[in-house]
């Protein structure tokens, strides 16, 4: 499997394998996707101007059989809108808009389990049974790394009141991590006062102690950054009790987590022992956490490479003739899960 032949910078320091960021040239950086939906149609054509330009002369979109991915449930008209630019714009040759839970479950392998996709600014989840979701258990939440990035700026700030905004620090979020037990570590980490020092491009060097590990402690307590949402756990907990009764076991044995945020140091033994403690008869030790370990290549784009190469997949894609005969609502008969 190659990896992604086009890959561009987000303006927050992150690369992006499927950028939906961009940067206007008289403007601030304004992101193209917020909470899962594209905001700027604009911004999308020109993204998709700049990837067309990287891929000639070998290829082009039109002509092209796309499969994009997207946040479930996020937008009934930004997909329909997605899917009027592709074939009217682009003049695709056929397209298909797949959530981006399904595609990451596909990366470990399996096509039953609960699968995580932990975002920039939006988490998503969905169960699926041999390849179907689940539809009454699928759900999204703010809880993301942009909440992270938040949180590690406000804890900054205490002693360092020059780090005005998200951007300067966010290349310090590789360095979090999550604690085995949060007061614990709190106390062990200021009796023994260790402090990193870090030289970022800043007016001075930023000298760290507890914000490393405070900081995504809110995955699990996002009441530290007055957030009403329920934590990670709880997430998890109630898309799986809201699944049938007799698939609810084997739902639960494969939690597979996606997305740039799930690679945060400690969170898959984290997020077993806080499923173990809420129901320890439910996650038990049939119940198998996994994160994506491959840093180079995402769950979701793996994911995707895997899905468009079954066989199955030219049968179920949204052809030009299609759309034409009945237009962008077709998305919705078609990808019943985007």
């Amino acid at each position: 499997m190659d990896l992604p032949h086009v890959i561009s910078s987000s303006y927050n320091g992150s690369q992006e394998y499927a950028s939906f960021e961009s940067i206007r040239d008289d403007e601030e950086p304004c992101p193209l996707v917020q909470n899962g939906v594209i905001q700027d149609f604009d911004l999308f054509s020109n993204l998709l101007e700049q990837v067309d330009q990287k891929l000639a002369p070998e290829t082009t979109l039109k002509g092209s059989v796309l499969l994009c991915a997207v946040h479930p449930n996020r937008s009934f008209q930004s997909n329909e809108k997605i899917l009027q630019h592709l074939f009217e714009e682009r003049e695709v040759l056929a397209t298909y808009l797949a959530p981006k839970p399904l595609l990451s479950l596909y990366s470990f392998g399996c096509t039953t389990g609960l699968s995580v996709v932990m975002g920039h600014d939006v988490t998503s989840w969905m169960p699926i049974y041999e390849g179907y979701c689940i539809t009454d258990a699928v759900g999204d939440s703010p809880l993301a790394g942009s909440k992270i990035t938040e949180r590690l700026m406000s804890i900054i700030q205490e002693n360092n009141p020059y780090v005005k905004t998200g951007k300067q620090i966010e290349p310090l979020k590789k360095n979090c991590w999550l604690a085995e037990s949060y007061e614990a570590e709190i106390q062990l980490q200021r009796t023994q006062e260790q402090r990193l020092t870090y030289g970022i491009s800043y007016p001075s060097d930023i000298t760290l102690n507890t914000e490393l590990f405070r900081a995504p402690e809110i995955l699990f307590k996002p009441q530290l950054q007055g957030l009403d949402v329920p934590g990670l756990h709880y997430l998890i907990y109630d898309s799986i009790i809201s699944c049938p009764l007799d698939v609810r076991k084997d739902i639960r044995s494969w939690i597979a987590l996606g997305g740039g945020t799930s690679n945060i140091t400690g969170l898959q033994s984290r997020l077993t022992e806080e499923l173990s403690e809420l129901d320890p008869l439910m996650f038990d030790n049939k119940c198998k956490v996994r994160v994506n370990s491959n840093s180079e290549s995402p769950s979701v784009w793996t994911g995707s490479c895997i899905f468009s190469s079954l066989s199955s997949f030219n049968s179920i894609v949204i052809s030009k003739e299609q759309y034409d005969e009945s237009g962008p609502s077709i998305v919705h008969r078609n990808c019943p899960f985007a």
